[in-house]
């Protein structure tokens, strides 16, 4: 048993808070580990210290641009000295840095003789920056593995890259929701409504298919098919004119605005079919994506094409029709297929529900605490 055992959490994000930093810090804190946030807070525009059923959150707060590169170091050096200050005013039993970007703090700690947990939530660090940077970003988060006690990954793809480190004391981390959450959508599901409804709830913005899912649904309402579409989500500014234009034009596609989270399952339980295509921008090449994996815990088949690790998702646990591209044309044959054959989607519906259990934050807390018991142990 943990008993007190106390854990000090760095996130260099404003902590308001970050969901899958939350859920970490709560499934600890209820398994009898005092947990203390350090973020910071970009903007100083929230309290400098605030306290979330029971975890205590501290804040750096200095103004700064996100991905301001180098421009920030000013920035990062004062956020580690304030980081270091509260880890050596109290005495904590493990630090678990969140990115690579707080482990510099990490490798000193370390050398204190702090027990370390290195949760590396991106897959790639170094694209953004040009020579000699990423050869030196990569040299530092291998070196953070392998210094690390215990080491949490969040995408798939991670785990070749620190396979072939041999980096051996790693779990997988998904950015998924709680059971409670996915099993509401499935209540509330009737599979055998009518008209066939696809769509996607999330966040609506370019390169994700919203353009894409339009001229789908039209072409495939041209040659007779009974299909709609139902979108929820905030709007990105950018994509705003277009797509209030799209909408005009197409009444059969039903967009409900921003939706609150706890209210998220209900529209999920109207889709017989979610879309999640992603064009291949460097920003999606290593992605797995959080609404593919919320869909799944959702039990809603979903059309994907294969960035990140989606194809060895597809292989493992079913639920997921692939596209290569993300085109329209393909998306209307993916969608087409299903509508002609009720027999496919029946078993991708099928696939979901024996597996909707592996993308539940239930799973990912049994993973993260049985790291913990061995980061203690070791």
């Amino acid at each position: 048993m943990p008993g007190s055992k106390k854990v000090l959490m760095l996130v260099t994000t404003a902590f308001e808070p970050d969901p899958r930093v939350y859920r970490e810090a709560l499934s600890l804190q209820s398994h009898g580990y005092q947990v203390t946030v350090v973020a910071w807070d970009r903007e100083a525009r929230l309290p400098s210290l605030e306290r979330y059923d029971g975890v205590t959150v501290w804040r750096y707060r200095r103004k700064a641009k996100v991905g301001g590169r180098f421009r920030q170091l000013g920035g990062f050096l004062g956020f580690f000295r304030y980081a270091w200050k509260k880890l050596c005013q109290d005495k904590y039993d493990i630090l678990h840095c969140h990115d690579l970007d707080t482990m510099p703090v990490g490798l000193a700690a370390r050398l204190k003789g702090i027990k370390v947990v290195f949760d590396a939530h991106e897959a790639d660090y170094y694209n953004l920056y040009p020579p000699p940077f990423p050869t030196l970003f990569e040299v530092l988060e291998r070196l953070s593995a392998r210094c690390a006690d215990g080491v949490a990954l969040t995408v798939g793809v991670q785990w070749q890259k620190y396979g072939g480190w041999h980096i051996s004391r790693a779990v997988q981390l998904r950015n998924v929701p709680p059971r409670s959450f996915a099993e509401r959508a499935a209540l509330e599901r009737r599979d055998d409504e009518r008209p066939f409804t696809v769509g996607r709830i999330g966040f609506i913005k370019k390169g994700v298919g919203i353009e894409e899912l339009f001229e789908a649904l039209a072409r495939l309402r041209h040659d007779g098919y009974e299909v709609e579409g139902l979108l929820a989500g905030k709007l990105h500014p950018d994509i705003r004119a277009e797509f209030e234009e799209r909408l005009a034009r197409a009444p059969y596609v039903r967009y409900v605005g921003s939706v609150p989270y706890p209210e998220v399952p209900r529209y999920y339980a109207k889709l017989h079919v979610a879309v999640a295509v992603y064009t291949r921008w460097e920003e999606h090449r290593y992605i797995t994506p959080t609404k593919l994996l919320e869909c799944l815990a959702c039990g809603v088949p979903v059309i994907a094409n294969p960035v990140g690790d989606v194809a060895q998702l597809a292989e493992k646990y079913g639920g997921i029709v692939l596209v290569e591209e993300p085109t329209a044309e393909a998306l209307t044959e993916a969608l087409r297929s299903l509508l002609s054959e009720p027999s496919r989607l029946q078993r991708l519906r099928e696939e979901v529900a024996r597996t909707r259990g592996e993308f539940t934050w239930e799973t990912m807390e049994e993973r993260l605490l049985t790291l913990y018991a061995e980061v203690l142990k070791s």
